[in-house]
Formats: C-alpha cells, structure tokens, sequence
C-alpha cells in the first residue's frame, strides 16, 4: 500500500514487487543479498518481512532526508533483520527550489534547510557504523563484512 504522497501517483499493489537482489559473489568474503524500501515504506513490517523473507542481508532505506526519519529506523532495522541497514537522505534548500515553484514561499517558510539529510549505516547488531550525517553533503564510504551477520 502506498503511504504518504507516493497515494497520488501509485495505486494499491500485491508486493510482486518487492524482491532481493544478490551482488558482489566475486568479492572477498562473497556477497550480500540487497533488498531496498523507498521513504515510509520502511516502516510497514510486512514489506520489510518480505525482504527478510527471501534472505536480504543488506537493507537500503531512501529517504527524502530528515535524521528525524533515519536515526531511530535504521539502527531498528539492521537488529530486526540481523543485517547491514544503510538510509541515505538527501539535503533540501531553500535556494533549491526555483522561483516560480508552486507555493515556494509557504515552502521556504519552513527555513533554508528544509531536509537535513540524515545518510547513516548501522551493523546487524543495531550499533552504529556511521551515525546520522546532519545539514551536510557527504559520500559514505564503509567496509562491510558478510561474515559480521
């Protein structure tokens, strides 16, 4: 079920969708089983329940960017799952919304920094690898161990 805005432009679904995908065998130390869950999706459980279903040992979390949103979820989720937990936040400013936006000034209302990001990585033990990265642009970089899971 679409949550959020995501309700104007997708209908209802069975979850057909929601699959895993298995990358870097060829790696040292072998591979990792990648599910994703864009924005509130994250937090319905069936949906994450499906992922763990079919093994996922490596959960991305795409979020508009708020800590708000990543600092309690994914530590949360990464413990649930007994695998690698990644939320990545994008920044929003004021001087990136155009002039002639509908309702830019209601918008910027809110501040300059209107999402402040929040990119994290936790462990499968819900201990943090990189903690929440806050009002800034930065590239995460982590070394994750399959045998850690």
């Amino acid at each position: 079920v679409p949550t959020y805005e995501e309700r104007l432009c997708w209908g209802h679904g069975d979850g057909h969708g929601l699959v895993v995908h298995r990358i870097g065998d060829d790696e040292p130390g072998g591979g990792f089983t990648l599910g994703a869950l864009n924005c509130w999706e994250n937090w319905i459980p069936t949906a994450r329940a499906a992922l763990y279903a079919q093994g996922e040992d490596l959960h991305v979390m795409l979020w508009p960017g708020r800590d708000a949103n990543t600092r309690m979820i994914t530590p949360f989720v990464a413990a649930e799952g007994r695998s690698f937990a990644a939320s990545v936040g994008a920044l929003l400013r004021e001087s990136d919304i155009p002039a002639g936006f509908p309702q830019r000034d209601r918008i910027a209302a809110a501040g300059e920094l209107l999402h402040n990001g929040g990119s994290c990585i936790a462990g499968p033990d819900g201990q943090w690898i990189i903690e929440p990265v806050v009002g800034r642009e930065e590239i995460l970089v982590a070394d994750l161990d399959p045998a850690a899971i």
